[in-house]
């Protein structure tokens, strides 16, 4: 992913807009496959000789922004390996300690250090010259590059296109995103996405019949949060799966307020895979401990959608039925505030023959209330999903439902 300081981007009053770069400028392309011609030129060289050869490089370019962003994507994905197999810094820590056993060094200081090296080795099963070499193996600079990414020189870019985006929405406040696709499927499987990154987001309905996504930015947390920022980038490119759809994201650059525009027709182009009816590995845990243990219960992730108050919609992750017909919907809450939760149980709870029940991480709080006095129908996630609990919990409602 970039970092804010290798963003190309404009700023003209409000609108911020993303320098990309032309996947049809010949000279460009030219310059990404020179790039990762070099990148694979160091396969097998300790990545510090990597590091000189593109400073040779950028010194040659005037658009060095660009080349520096080009390396970092593909250092994200290159495979470097330590050459040293142990544990270079617990080797250090016994060079000094023995250094310190032979006391002061002789004058030329070769002796001792032949001594110091070869008591090591002798307490390794490594040559003089292995420990030597083996000493530092673990800085940045001392890493070998193993693999480089399989990219061609048009994916390069595409991916620095839409890392552009991913960097700014880092430091978005809110983003918007205006659903025009009418496939409930696509749409229930990128609520799924906003969930498995831990995106906090409301659904809303146009007047048009569009639904209006409104997830929360990293900059409007309690907490401000560099790993909330890294999952909203992350869930970026599962967005540009889709089709028919506007976005625009209120976002802190330059110590001013921007907006970014985004749209589906941008060109921007997307290497995440479609997840289609995927479910989180602890969701499949427990359905499958629900068909062996309570089969009376069943799981089921049809898509569902349900009108709120105030054009709100909620969107569910998974329903519980009993063997009855009696269902129980269920939505697994990623990054969350005690109002946020407050709100929706209140609109949910005016659901006619709808009873819900709300999963929350106890990690993932962003203000500063408590767990404590949550409804009976908030249970806390702590790692695994707590089935007793969800269960009891289902069938609490099954029972009220029966009333």
């Amino acid at each position: 992913m970039l970092t804010t300081d290798l963003v190309r981007a404009t700023q003209k009053g409000e609108v911020l807009t993303p320098r990309k770069v032309s996947l049809r400028s010949k000279l460009q392309l030219e310059r990404a496959d020179a790039m990762l011609h070099l990148f694979r030129e160091h396969i097998g060289c300790p990545r510090e000789t990597l590091d000189r050869a593109l400073a040779d490089r950028m010194a040659e370019l005037t658009d060095f922004k660009l080349q520096r962003g080009l390396a970092k994507l593909l250092f994200d994905r290159c495979e470097l390996e330590q050459a040293f197999a142990g544990d270079a810094s617990s080797l250090r820590t016994r060079v000094f300690e023995i250094a310190e056993e032979e006391g002061p060094p002789e004058p030329s200081g070769m002796a001792y250090r032949r001594r110091v090296l070869q008591r090591v080795a002798a307490e390794v099963g490594l040559t003089p010259f292995q420990v030597e070499d083996a000493l530092f193996s673990d800085l940045k600079g001392s890493l070998i590059v193993r693999n480089v990414p399989n990219y061609g020189a048009r994916e390069l870019l595409e991916r620095y296109n839409t890392a552009l985006y991913q960097a700014i929405l880092c430091r978005a406040f809110a983003l918007r995103v205006i659903w025009r696709n009418g496939d409930l499927l696509k749409l229930q499987s990128l609520i799924r996405i906003l969930r498995f990154f831990r995106l906090m987001f409301r659904v809303e309905q146009e007047d048009s019949g569009g639904i209006v996504l409104h997830v929360d930015g990293p900059l409007s947390l309690f907490r401000q949060s560099t790993k909330y920022g890294s999952q909203m980038a992350m869930f970026f490119p599962f967005l540009l799966l889709s089709s028919d759809w506007e976005a625009s994201a209120q976002v802190m650059w330059n110590n001013q307020s921007c907006r970014l525009d985004i749209h589906s027709e941008d060109g921007l182009v997307s290497h995440a895979r479609e997840r289609g009816a995927w479910h989180r590995e602890e969701e499949v845990a427990f359905f499958r401990w629900l068909e062996e243990k309570h089969p009376q219960w069943s799981a089921a992730g049809e898509p569902a959608i349900f009108p709120l108050e105030e054009g709100e919609h909620w969107i569910p992750d998974f329903s519980l039925r009993h063997a009855d017909g009696m269902r129980v919907w269920v939505e697994w809450i990623g990054y969350w505030r005690k109002e946020q939760l407050e709100r929706r149980l209140h609109r949910i709870s005016q659901l006619e023959g709808t009873p819900a029940l709300l999963l929350v991480s106890t990690k993932l709080q962003v203000d500063e209330e408590t767990l404590r006095d949550l409804p009976a129908e908030v249970i806390p996630v702590r790692g695994v999903l707590p089935g007793k609990k969800i269960l009891e919990a289902a069938e609490r409602l099954r029972a009220e439902e029966g009333k």
